[in-house]
C-alpha cells in the first residue's frame, strides 16, 4: 500500500509541477505584456506560445531524472534548491537549444521573467512539500 501511495503521490507532484510551469509562463506573458517594448519589438504571447508545449517537454526529463517524483525523500531545503537549479537550469538550456534551431528570436524578458517565476514556484512547492512530510 505504501508504494502504491508513493506512486500516486509522486504522479500528483510531476503533474502539479507541470502546471506550475504552465502557470509560469502565462504569468510570465501578463507581466510583460505590462512591460515597456523591447527596442521596437512589441510583445505578442501569441508568437510565443508555440513555446509552452515545448518548455513542458523540456522540463519533463530533468525533473524526472533528478527525483522530484520521490516525494519527502530529501533530507534538506538546500538539497531541494540544488535539484530545482539543475532541473530548471538544464530545461532552460533545451529551451534554448529548440529557439536556436528553429531560428526563433524570442523576447528575451519574456525567457528570464518566466525562468525566475518558474525557478520560484518549484522550489516554493518542494519546500512546502518537504515540511509537510517532515511533519507527518
Amino acid at each position: 500500500m505504501t508504494s502504491r501511495r508513493r506512486t500516486v503521490s509522486g504522479l500528483f507532484h510531476g503533474i502539479f509541477e507541470l502546471a506550475l510551469g504552465a502557470g509560469a509562463f502565462f504569468a510570465a506573458g501578463w507581466i510583460r505584456l505590462h512591460l515597456p517594448a523591447e527596442a521596437e519589438r512589441p510583445f505578442s504571447l501569441d508568437s510565443h506560445l508555440w513555446l509552452l508545449p515545448a518548455s513542458l517537454a523540456a522540463w519533463i526529463l530533468p525533473l524526472w531524472l533528478w527525483g522530484f517524483h520521490r516525494t519527502g525523500r530529501v533530507g534538506s531545503a538546500w538539497a531541494e534548491a540544488w535539484k530545482v537549479s539543475r532541473a530548471v537550469g538544464s530545461g532552460f538550456l533545451v529551451l534554448v537549444a529548440m529557439l536556436v534551431a528553429r531560428k526563433f528570436d524570442p523576447s528575451r524578458g519574456f525567457l528570464a521573467i518566466f525562468v525566475a517565476l518558474d525557478w520560484s514556484l518549484l522550489l516554493l512547492f518542494r519546500l512546502a512539500s518537504l515540511s509537510m512530510a517532515r511533519h507527518q
